[in-house]
């Protein structure tokens, strides 16, 4: 009976042994398979990986998917055939990449490789600092995705942003610290707009705006590309002229603005005042390129204007006022952009005052003539308010918006006597 209960125990080892074997031999034979031989079979020396190597590995990964061994073989050889893939333009690179990184997250959160490498370091030098290792561990992703910052540059620098995106994208989905994260957003808006130093020299607006709106389209409030953004804007706006080139001033003004109004909104602008003169110049420019035009085609409050003009000049004041309130996030009060917007405002009510005589000469009812009237005058007083409040200094606002609202108050009075005598014509000889 004993001898029977020996033989099941020795026939247990056995098993457990040819099982430890057997799962031990994928990973002796991934080694073997590595090795570079000469014509007589000898060997040269390891190859990074080999795909029959591959095969081996991840067969024993499956059988003892924490052995940090494993995982360190797995993460070099899936690394060193990605780069392979990438060099030959080959498509699977990308997801290869992706399979690489995932061992080297994995290797960088197991305690005990590091624990192994820092033994394995005192045993080779005993005076050597473990620190070493540890520092090793904790900057493991970020030189590795350094990599992907390097390739983005080279594709960009080669005119080949669509492989650039790609190295982009696998840095943007990595699963990384914060302040790792800032650190490799910097490196790879240096990579990507390397490149707008000397467009902006030659004056080539188009490229130079293209690799930073690209950037901003992956990570839409980064500050520093923001202000480039901006800077590269006002470097194009300065050539162009509000007579001939307004329809060019209306494209880049659609294309500048949802930047504008990110780095205007930003939570750390006030800390860089270098962001926010771009942004205060930019605007301010914009906004006297929208009142130069509006001056042109409604120059002198005395004179008599068609109403194609009017609106013209109406319609460029609206843009100026536009970019006028976008600069005031970052302007003093007393400053240039601000009594810039005041000029603007101001300019702008009278214009619109202009049209009364015009509405009260319609071929239309006087109550809707009054309507029509005090509703402009309404306007009026709300342009000259903001005005006012835009440049508290100047001595004609207040003027104008004091006459504009005796005026108001005249119409009023005429349209509540036209309610009690709707006989009263006197009223439209008065107008």
């Amino acid at each position: 009976m004993n001898k029977t209960k020996e033989l099941a125990a020795l026939t247990r080892d056995c098993l457990a042994a040819v099982r430890e074997g057997r799962d031990r031999s994928h990973a002796w034979r991934a080694w073997e398979s590595l090795q570079e031989r000469d014509s007589d079979g000898n060997a040269k020396g390891p190859l990074p990986y080999t795909e029959e190597a591959l095969a081996a590995w991840d067969r024993a990964e499956r059988l003892h998917p924490n052995d940090p061994a494993l995982l360190h073989h797995l993460a070099i050889a899936h690394h060193a055939r990605a780069w392979d893939l990438e060099i030959a333009g080959s498509p699977e690179a990308p997801e290869a990449w992706e399979k690489a990184l995932g061992y080297w997250r994995r290797i960088s959160a197991r305690g005990d490789f590091w624990s192994d490498l820092k033994a394995k370091l005192l045993q080779c030098r005993p005076e050597a600092s473990a620190d070493v290792v540890d520092s090793l561990r904790g900057s493991l992703m970020e030189h590795l995705l350094d990599i992907h910052v390097d390739f983005v540059r080279h594709y960009f620098e080669g005119g080949e942003p669509h492989r650039a995106g790609v190295h982009v994208e696998i840095v943007r989905r990595a699963r990384i610290a914060p302040a790792v994260r800032k650190r490799l957003k910097d490196k790879l808006f240096a990579a990507m707009t390397g490149s707008v130093g000397e467009s902006l020299q030659s004056r080539a607006f188009e490229s130079a705006l293209a690799p930073v709106e690209q950037f901003l389209s992956l990570f839409e409030d980064h500050l520093p590309a923001l202000r480039l953004h901006a800077e590269i804007c006002k470097e194009w706006l300065s050539g162009l002229s509000y007579g001939d080139g307004w329809d060019e001033i209306l494209t880049l003004a659609r294309r500048a603005r949802p930047r504008t109004e990110r780095l205007a909104g930003h939570a750390d602008l006030k800390a860089h005042p270098l962001a926010g003169d771009a942004l205060q110049e930019l605007a301010s420019l914009f906004t006297q390129r929208g009142s130069n035009r509006g001056d042109a085609f409604f120059a002198r409050k005395d004179e008599m204007h068609s109403e194609d003009k009017r609106r013209q000049a109406l319609d460029a004041y609206e843009f100026s006022v536009e970019w006028g309130r976008a600069a005031l996030p970052v302007s003093s009060p007393g400053s240039g952009p601000r009594r810039l917007l005041g000029h603007v405002l101001n300019n702008q009510a009278i214009c619109l005052q202009s049209e009364i005589p015009q509405i009260m000469e319609a071929d239309v009812d006087l109550e809707t003539k009054l309507d029509t009237a005090m509703n402009t005058l309404r306007r009026v007083i709300s342009k000259l308010e903001e005005a006012a409040e835009a440049d508290p200094d100047d001595e004609v606002i207040p003027k104008n918006l004091d006459a504009s609202e005796e005026a108001l108050a005249d119409l009023e009075k005429k349209k509540t006597l036209l309610k009690l005598n709707p006989f009263a014509l006197f009223l439209e000889d008065d107008s």
